[in-house]
């Protein structure tokens, strides 16, 4: 017994000692801790925010304006922030449930590094300019960063955000210059131009950067700034719930490829980029989710609008993505990401530039070896929602051709998800690398107005994409808003007209629906182009999706569409396998009937005269299906003579209105033509034509209504021939 009693007393003694001496040494360390130079203060605390100095307990409760030093841990609770700024000036705002270590600070009059460490949450650093200006001057002996558990970003004079949760790390600049990447790639870098944000999941080397939308901007700021109101998502949230970035062991079969974007003169290695990223003292990273196998995938960002052009309201991050083959007649397919929304409007929302990116690479393609580049557009009610894809692209074989996608599902409570397909339609090949497609793809932008007989008024925006070198093919995208007076009935009509240097178009847009705040309908439509010396003429068909809100008399639409040349579609719709592709992109393929148009115009007394005449010749009516009602018309092949040497008709006047004249088929059929351009110094013309009468000797034999545009190229200045094509709508 007494034995065990000195056992227990010497065990005691020991436990006493050992206390002693771990206090002693804690307390020698916080007095050397104490006797370093500070790395900076706190100059702002709101709620619950402690240090661990030096990283070890006791944790210290922060306050104004205490001392921070290196080696230091700031952690904040819920509903809580800190403001630092380190000795150099430098700022750093540190959101609600973080965690920083100051790992390293070290700034003299030669060196300057500062390497933060965030463990969890968000932080917003805005470096001092003088030393954004040392870093440029001599980045391999300054440097600042901020460490994730798997990432990097360095930087030189910059204000940027970085948040980091469930093994995501992500990053938003809102200016200056900064790189990011995973630590276990470190020689896959993106950097990012001001306003974009990207991601960084588990393992995988960073998504595809985009453009940040004004929501996440306002977010990530509130979250940060002093005395701003918690908001309601948290950042992380945000990431967390997209499907390019999902990481950790949340792994919802959207996990995401590893992808990489390479902006102009962004380097492709570290020995290549002129920032230095050190990794000091690398934290452990966590275990990430493999690579999801796609086969494409596209990452974007757009507003969300409840009155286009006037109403911003909300936005939407996310990503079109599938793990078959795009380049089949049916596709399966995912768009999934965050949808942000202030109010329960129903909403459009659209995106002019939608590319395949691979970071396996850094080239603009799909994982295959294919590319693609078009418009997306969609649009919400009620939390159920749709949206179209509409794209050019070039598979691994070379095939070029359009990429439709049609998509269902739901949008609300911060996120969306939409099940859907897509379908290619090959239109010809080409021997382009797929890494240049992206480039190879030329746009174009009108404006246009709206007009219509019930009370519809608006304006919109035409957008327009084709292959360079494949000028007689396209897709396009008609983005349109306004407002109107008397909800109209289901079956409602208006026009979308505009014009530009050199350039026309005119689209019907009937509809089929405008109810339950739903706008439905189609487009038909063509346009002229002048502006070379080869002028071209066409039809366009899409197809119109929208929204109304009968609280404020507000609509707003997004017509996705083909367009073609007139020779192509007359091509195309000679013969069967033609037939079938017009009829995938919903572009009427059955020529229902024909006819002849010719007329002239004289002017002059009968020993001087001048003239113009104009032949149309094999005017085509062409409708869905044989027999039906015909909805577009086209010839490529008109002809004319004129003469202008005796002063009566010239360049200045065959454009006025009194100067139009009817051509007609010597039946039933007569259509007004009247010049709109005689340009004699490239030797070309355009013209609208204006027509009805009682179609026959067809497979439809009814009465039409018609108009268009035509356009060719002269012979000579005063006198000559001309030729040209002509292509218009049916109502």
């Amino acid at each position: 017994m007494i034995n065990i009693r000195k056992k227990i007393d010497f065990l005691k003694l020991m436990v006493i000692c050992m206390s002693f001496l771990f206090v002693f040494n804690n307390f020698l360390f916080t007095i050397s801790s104490y006797a370093e130079e500070p790395a900076g203060k706190f100059t702002y605390v709101e709620g619950k925010v402690d240090v661990l100095r030096g990283g070890s307990a006791p944790a210290i409760p922060a306050k104004v304006p205490d001392n921070v030093f290196p080696k230091d841990i700031i952690r904040t609770k819920s509903n809580s922030k800190a403001e630092l700024v380190m000795r150099d000036n430098t700022v750093l705002r540190i959101g609600q449930r973080s965690r920083i270590d100051i790992s390293e600070y070290l700034t003299d009059d030669k060196n300057y590094k500062s390497s933060i460490k965030l463990q969890r949450g968000q932080v917003k650093a805005v470096v001092d300019k003088n030393i954004s200006k040392r870093i440029s001057l001599s980045p391999d002996a300054n440097r600042f960063e901020i460490q994730t558990p798997n990432a990097v970003a360095g930087v030189r004079g910059t204000e940027f955000f970085v948040a980091y949760e469930q093994n995501v790390t992500t990053v938003l600049l809102k200016e200056g210059e900064v790189c990011v990447y995973n630590i276990k790639s470190p020689d896959n870098i993106v950097c990012l131009p001001p306003s974009y944000i990207v991601t960084i999941s588990g393992v995988l080397i960073p998504q595809q950067p985009r453009k940040a939308t004004e929501t996440e901007m306002r977010i990530f700021e509130t979250a940060t700034e002093p005395g701003s109101p918690f908001p309601r998502v948290f950042p992380e949230n945000i990431i967390s719930d997209r499907p390019e970035i999902t990481g950790g062991e949340t792994d919802r079969r959207t996990s995401s490829h590893p992808e990489i974007i390479s902006l102009t003169g962004t380097p492709t290695n570290i020995a290549d980029m002129p920032l230095n990223l050190p990794i000091t003292d690398i934290i452990n990273p966590e275990p990430g989710p493999q690579p999801f196998n796609d086969r494409f995938r596209t990452v974007f960002s757009a507003n969300v609008w409840s009155a286009y052009p006037a109403n911003s309201d909300g936005s939407i991050g996310a990503a079109m993505f599938g793990n078959t083959s795009p380049w089949s007649s049916s596709t399966s397919a995912l768009i999934e990401g965050s949808y942000l929304t202030n109010s329960n409007s129903p909403h459009i929302w659209f995106e002019d530039n939608i590319y395949s990116f691979n970071g396996r690479n850094s080239t603009n393609t799909t994982f295959d070896g294919g590319a693609y580049r078009g418009f997306l557009s969609g649009k919400e009610i009620n939390g159920s929602a749709d949206a179209r894809f509409n794209g050019l692209y070039i598979d691994p074989s070379g095939n070029i051709g359009i990429l439709k996608g049609s998509f269902t599902g739901t949008a609300g409570n911060n996120s969306i998800l939409l099940n859907g397909n897509l379908s290619s339609i090959q239109l010809g090949s080409d021997s382009m690398n797929a890494a240049n497609f992206y480039n190879n793809v030329t746009s174009f932008t009108a404006p246009f107005l709206i007009n219509s007989e019930t009370g519809i008024t608006g304006s919109g925006t035409f957008n327009s994409m084709n292959i360079s070198g494949h000028n007689d093919w396209g897709i396009s995208q008609i983005e349109s808003g306004g407002s109107f007076t008397e909800t109209p009935q289901n079956s409602w009509l208006f026009t979308a007209s505009g014009s530009g240097a050199g350039f026309s178009f005119e689209s019907d847009i009937t509809g089929s629906q405008w109810s339950s705040n739903r706008i439905s309908g189609s487009a038909a439509g063509y346009w002229t182009d002048v502006r070379t010396s080869m002028p071209t003429t066409g039809i366009y068909i899409g197809e119109t999706t929208g929204t109304f809100n009968p609280a404020d008399h507000t609509w707003q639409s997004i017509t996705t569409g083909t367009w073609l040349e007139t020779g192509k579609f007359l091509q195309m719709a000679s013969d069967a396998s033609g037939r079938s592709k017009l009829q995938q992109l919903n572009i009427p393929a059955f020529e229902v009937g024909r006819t002849t148009l010719s007329g002239s115009l004289i002017a002059g007394s009968e020993s001087s005269l001048d003239y113009v005449s104009v032949t149309m010749n094999n005017v085509a009516f062409f409708a869905p299906s044989t027999g039906a009602k015909p909805s577009i018309w086209a010839t490529d092949d008109i002809t004319g003579q004129y003469n202008f040497t005796n002063g009566f008709l010239n360049a200045g006047n065959i454009t006025s209105a009194e100067n139009s004249f009817t051509l007609s088929n010597g039946d039933n059929i007569n259509a007004d033509f009247r010049f709109t351009q005689w340009n004699t110094s490239n030797n070309t013309w355009s013209a609208n034509i204006n027509g009805s009468g009682t179609l026959s000797n067809g497979s439809y034999n009814g009465a039409v209504s018609f108009r268009g545009g035509a356009a060719g190229t002269l012979t000579g200045t005063n006198s000559g021939s001309l030729s040209g094509t002509g292509a218009g709508i049916v109502r």
